[in-house]
């Protein structure tokens, strides 16, 4: 599964792309000097992006002074419009862990609450070691990225989490595969990450997708940001995915493991998204100074975790998509 196609960058400015050229992008958004002519610097960067990156589509928001620049670049035909629908991947965690954080500010659940306390009980592991989810939600769960059951068991590499369930995502838990203590160095956990979106589930009787709309969706006014489309609407402009030869990518299903990486979502919506972010904006039960708030880093890597978040950069690895926020 080597193929990726980059969907975003956020360094003040958003930035989604389609194919390539995403060292070259952030290292230019990083080293604009301030000319006052933003648009002007930003165009420059996109169009060297799309001329030496090997970029085909390029689509770019930039926000300032409460402005918005939508521009998009590139020798693909037709070029994505604003309201066109990406996979965003595992940016979908942070939407994860910022509804673990509004169920906590509810009542509904506590960070120190015990996985296995919560687990159904034909899945609780024999003994608990204590992962709370804090560690789930920070990649401190010592979770490997993946179980390893699961790995072996993949039939299908163009999308492999489809046919999983439920189920299995809480008996391999249940047998700790792979598994070391919590609270140690940060091991980035897909396996993770999609456990605690089915137990803000549990904990809620609220569906997953549901319950991200209820807590930061519908308060940001996210309207195009999806996990399945919804009956009777138009259907979305979905962005192909290419690899690195320009090939097709099969769009993922991601399964039991929703919270890990199954939203979709518009340059627009992200663009929303973050300027929330920045600018701390009132979401009932969302604390975003405390999301940001690093709670471990990688061993041998300066790269900091929150909850959620990653200090310094983000990114989100989806077969034919990576995307940073």
């Amino acid at each position: 599964m080597k193929a990726l196609k980059i969907v975003g960058i956020a360094l003040g400015v958003l930035v989604l792309l389609a194919v390539g050229g995403l060292a070259y992008v952030v290292y230019k958004a990083r080293h604009l000097e301030d000319s006052h002519d933003l648009q002007a610097q930003v165009d420059e960067v996109a169009r060297r992006a799309v001329e030496e990156g090997g970029i085909p589509a390029l689509a770019v928001v930039v926000e300032k002074d409460g402005q918005r620049y939508f521009q998009t670049y590139g020798t693909a035909e037709p070029l994505p419009g604003r309201d066109a629908v990406y996979e965003i991947g595992s940016v979908t965690k942070l939407f994860t862990a910022l509804t673990a954080q509004s169920l906590v500010h509810a009542g509904t659940l506590t960070w120190d609450d015990h996985v296995a306390d919560l687990l159904p009980p034909e899945h609780r592991p024999s003994q608990d070691d204590g992962t709370t989810l804090a560690h789930l939600a920070s990649h401190t769960s010592g979770l490997p990225r993946l179980s390893p059951t699961f790995l072996q068991s993949i039939v299908d590499t163009c999308d492999p989490y489809a046919a999983l369930t439920r189920d299995t995502v809480f008996a391999h838990y249940a047998r700790q595969e792979g598994k070391s203590a919590p609270g140690g160095d940060a091991e980035y956990s897909n396996w993770g990450m999609g456990l605690l979106g089915h137990l803000l589930e549990l904990a809620s009787d609220t569906g997953y997708e549901d319950l991200v709309r209820q807590h930061l969706l519908r308060p940001l006014a996210m309207h195009s940001t999806f996990i399945a489309e919804r009956p009777g609407e138009d259907p979305p402009a979905y962005v192909e995915g290419h690899d690195e030869e320009g090939r097709p990518t099969c769009p993922w299903e991601f399964g039991a493991l929703q919270g890990a990486g199954a939203f979709h979502s518009t340059i627009t919506d992200m663009a929303r998204f973050l300027h929330a972010a920045i600018d701390a904006s009132p979401v009932p039960g969302i604390d975003w100074e405390a999301s940001f708030r690093k709670r471990a880093a990688y061993a041998g890597n300066a790269m900091g975790v929150c909850l959620g978040w990653h200090l310094d950069t983000f990114t989100g690895l989806l077969f034919g998509m990576p995307r940073i926020l």
